[in-house]
């Protein structure tokens, strides 16, 4: 895009009112129910967080969401929030961890899908198993967790696994990567310098 094209689109862009079209509201609705019964998007999901809820919408199919924060502020507590909510919501997700390690990161979702504090699941297995299998029922799909901690991943390599997941079944609708500048490329650049 050369500069004398970007001016001529920014000021068309300005001037021009003739891409605007008006619509008559009050004789379109036959319109507006034929476009949603025949829309076959689903509704961006639940954070199931209220206040969070009443201001902002979930990610939707085909949108990329980031979370940041400084360190230490609970980014990665969220994500495994959202590992955790989408399942209930029919919503398949893959997570990968990159960086705490894959156990970590399935003893706290034990101890929120369970409601059994972190620090007491090991003396609390009866009452885990118990909560775990009542929960995996309400879940309406799956959870997939790999671990790069240990030699990082590229997004090359995320793609790999989201399409192999499929291939065996698994229909991925959200990806989520916890990563702390942990994602490597999958092929390095000679620097510029």
């Amino acid at each position: 895009l050369t500069d004398e094209r970007w001016m001529e689109v920014s000021k068309r862009a300005l001037v021009s009112e003739d891409h605007l079209q008006g619509t008559d509201y009050f004789n379109t609705l036959g319109q507006r129910i034929e476009r949603r019964a025949s829309a076959n998007h689903r509704e961006p999901p639940w954070f199931f967080i209220d206040p969070l809820d009443q201001v902002v919408r979930g990610v939707g199919p085909g949108q990329l969401g980031m979370v940041a924060a400084p360190p230490k502020r609970g980014k990665s507590l969220f994500l495994e929030w959202l590992a955790m909510v989408f399942p209930l919501q029919r919503i398949p997700v893959l997570y990968f961890t990159l960086e705490d390690p894959q156990t970590t990161v399935e003893d706290r979702l034990d101890s929120a899908f369970c409601h059994v504090p972190y620090h007491s699941l090991k003396d609390n297995s009866r009452k885990l198993a118990h909560r775990f299998e009542r929960f995996r029922r309400r879940a309406r799909s799956g959870l997939r967790i790999y671990d790069g901690t240990a030699n990082g991943i590229s997004i090359a390599q995320v793609e790999q696994i989201y399409l192999r997941e499929r291939e065996s079944g698994f229909d991925a609708q959200a990806i989520v990567i916890d990563y702390d500048q942990e994602i490597s490329p999958s092929k390095r650049l000679p620097s510029r310098i």
